[in-house]
């Protein structure tokens, strides 16, 4: 007969964390048959006389949810072991084919574990076992094995398991274990932290399982699943699941070479394999993604993992921790190999932290689509654009269109922009025409170029001059108009996004976009005001994209600087936003 254990209550039941069920099932009538207290009850179909064993214990065979409802009909031929689930689980061919495969490869490792007679779990010296230098499916950290370490020094205790792998049969005629080497896969903290107490007890003996002749995909599978809730257990990180997942890419263990232009059929299926029960590979597709990356992306990717977890990465407080992240992956796997070879760079060269690698990768795919749309509109390539008009097309000029909310508003917005770039003498007219008409004639002027947002608020009967950033410097303008309105006491710099997020125009404002961060200090020192920075003006100008030559300027004249607020987001609850909700987030920011 064959047990199908039911491992959580069964595993109570266990002194030495194993379980071997064999018996002898014969041609007979179905039955019912209850066995172990902690046991699932299952059906016996009736079959030729064979042999049966099933071997199941904690972390490597836990039979899932869907496994414990359903009988396997094992059949042993040779060395080969198939898994026929009795019942198929699921309404969806993905989850079938899945559990079909988690099924199989379980099976197929579990027959090639090394038995003699009734014994499954050897005694093997400390000396005999060494970590695999092919197949290193889980890194050893130091931090885990000096905790062992600690906990051990008190009381040592035996009874952990290793998971063992032999190249061939470890066992002589007699059933005896041989003294080649053994490579371990399972409980390396473990028998790390052994090796340091007992540096002086080399013969000291561990129970370990062992298997042989495993092939790579079976040694990836056995190193991913062993161990996931045991004694001393360390979950596998993503590093070492994106690791394995390339190994099962280029079929071999060799990480350092091109993969595959097509992956594999069954890659997928056999990276969900590695998946702790219950994951879905679907939601680890940015891992897959940078799994088939091209050599020289993958080894500067190796390189960011190291520091992530030495602690080295910019703008990091913790060591030790593991980097996930799927985030970045999401981002860099919208970009050329060149941008995500270029992201990786910097974060190695610790000019960017992880949330300045995702603000740039978001920052290249803006740029890519408004570079797209003027070079449509021109009839010309991006490189003849860059050459006829120089740094009227860089990238910090071209960032504030890039970041606009609404995709389908960028070639409206960029229409009086691109006609700019065929005759900049025109659009210059019109500038020095709207300055002599003066600021009646502002708020009709261009929807996309003028936002000089003067309101008057009635209850206390002062003025406040919102100025926004842009690519377009209209600063004469402005401080007529400063000196004309008797402009008091704010100036504030709030996202052009923003604006258009909440539809701010018409009579609501009339707005006229900057640049640069010093105009706005030229406006307050013309104002006269009294000049301050708030703490956190350079974090907040590089997040709206403000040029770092610009920022180290300004610390020059840190001395003098205008009461400047600047929002990076807005939290407005209704649509329209007005002079009393930009006054209530004033008052928030500082009593901040």
């Amino acid at each position: 007969m064959i047990y199908v254990w039911n491992w959580r209550k069964a595993v109570k039941h266990q002194t030495d964390r194993q379980r071997n069920s064999t018996g002898t099932c014969q041609r007979s009538q179905e039955k019912r048959v209850s066995h172990h207290p902690g046991a699932t009850t299952c059906m016996i179909k009736p079959t030729e006389e064979i042999n049966w064993t099933v071997v199941v214990w904690s972390g490597l065979l836990r039979p899932s949810k869907r496994t414990t409802r359903n009988l396997l009909e094992v059949q042993r031929k040779g060395n080969e072991l198939k898994v026929h689930p009795d019942q198929q689980m699921g309404s969806k061919n993905g989850t079938q084919n899945q559990l079909h495969t988690k099924q199989t490869m379980s099976a197929a490792v579990a027959g090639k574990r090394v038995l003699h007679g009734k014994k499954d779990v050897f005694k093997v010296p400390l000396e005999n076992i060494v970590e695999s230098v092919t197949y290193s499916t889980r890194e050893k950290s130091e931090v885990f094995v000096e905790t062992i370490n600690k906990s051990m020094h008190s009381e040592i205790k035996m009874d952990s398991i290793a998971y063992l792998v032999s190249e061939g049969n470890p066992l002589d005629e007699n059933g005896k274990l041989l003294d080649n080497n053994l490579y371990v896969l399972g409980g390396t903290h473990y028998l790390a932290a052994l090796k340091k107490i007992n540096e002086e007890k080399q013969m000291v003996e561990i129970n370990a399982v062992i298997f042989k002749d495993l092939s790579d995909e079976e040694t990836l599978w056995l190193g991913t699943q062993h161990n996931l809730s045991q004694h001393m257990c360390r979950r596998i990180s993503a590093k070492e699941y994106m690791t394995n997942f390339r190994r099962l890419l280029l079929e071999g263990a060799d990480l350092h070479k091109e993969p595959p232009q097509n992956p594999p059929k069954d890659w997928r299926l056999k990276c969900q394999g590695l998946l702790p029960e219950g994951k879905n590979i679907n939601s680890y597709s940015p891992w897959l993604g940078m799994c088939r990356c091209p050599l020289s992306t993958w080894k500067l990717l190796e390189k960011v993992f190291e520091m992530y977890e030495k602690g080295e990465v910019k703008g990091m407080k913790k060591v030790g921790t593991t980097l996930e992240s799927h985030r970045l992956w999401r981002e860099l796997l919208k970009l050329d190999v060149q941008a995500k070879d270029k992201i990786l760079k910097d974060i190695v060269d610790k000019r960017f932290s992880i949330g300045d690698a995702i603000q740039d990768a978001q920052n290249r795919q803006c740029l890519d689509r408004v570079r797209d749309t003027i070079a449509e509109q021109l009839d010309m390539e991006w490189l003849e654009i860059e050459e006829k008009c120089g740094s009227r097309v860089s990238s910090e000029v071209l960032l504030p269109y890039a970041r606009l909310d609404n995709v389908e508003l960028v070639p409206i917005v960029l229409n009086e922009f691109i006609e700019d770039l065929r005759d900049p003498g025109k659009r210059m007219g019109k500038y020095e025409s709207l300055w002599k008409r003066g600021d009646e004639q502002l708020s009709s002027y261009g929807k996309d170029e003028i936002r000089l947002i003067i309101q008057k608020n009635r209850n206390r009967n002062q003025r406040q001059l919102f100025i926004v950033f842009t690519a377009f410097s209209m600063i004469p303008e402005v401080l007529n108009l400063a000196d004309k309105l008797k402009l008091e006491p704010e100036v504030v710099v709030v996202r052009e996004s923003e604006c258009r997020k909440h539809k701010l125009t018409g009579s609501k404002l009339s707005a006229i976009l900057i640049h640069e961060l010093e105009l706005i200090q030229q406006l307050a020192s013309c104002l006269d005001r009294e000049m301050r920075l708030i703490p956190n003006w350079k974090h907040l100008a590089r997040k709206m994209f403000v040029d770092e030559d610009v920022i180290k300027r300004l610390e020059q004249h840190s001395d003098y600087s205008p009461t400047i607020r600047l929002f990076d987001h807005l939290e407005v609850t209704q649509p329209d936003l007005t002079i009393q909700t930009l006054r209530k987030a004033l008052s928030r920011d500082r009593e901040e």
